[in-house]
């Protein structure tokens, strides 16, 4: 487990970033989508709701399985990191589920199936431009 920096755990929880899940079939292919909803918990974690993703959930699962790694990319403005992270659980109830689906219904009137919770493993600055 590695640590997300203040910077980055700000990013995630910044509604006007955009956020980027990316999984991968049990036949290889990969699959991104873009999501509203992942935000950082606390340095450790990042959570996310599952609420129209059924092929990244169906990934996440076998994902999950197999202890393969999801990437979480955030963007605001010209910085950008991507998480590259463990999938350790998915919560359909418990305060994380009530309090993330509270915000999620009171944001787009939707609520979630559950929720997936990430633990970095490994964190690249995929910020563009020149780099030391």
């Amino acid at each position: 487990m590695v640590k997300m920096s203040e910077e980055i755990v700000k990013m995630l929880n910044d509604r006007t970033s955009w956020k980027v899940i990316a999984t991968k079939s049990p036949e290889g292919v990969v699959h991104v989508i873009p999501a509203g909803s992942p935000m950082a918990l606390n340095p450790e974690t990042i959570a996310f709701a599952a609420v129209n993703m059924a092929h990244t959930s169906k990934n996440l699962e076998n994902m999950k399985a197999k202890k393969e790694l999801a990437s979480v990319l955030v963007v605001n403005g010209m910085k950008a990191y991507q998480m590259k992270s463990d999938i350790k659980e998915f919560v359909t109830s418990g305060p994380v589920y009530e309090k993330i689906n509270e915000g999620l219904k009171k944001a787009i009137g939707v609520g979630a199936r559950g929720i997936w919770l990430l633990e970095p493993k490994e964190i690249l600055d995929q910020s563009p431009g020149r780099r030391p």
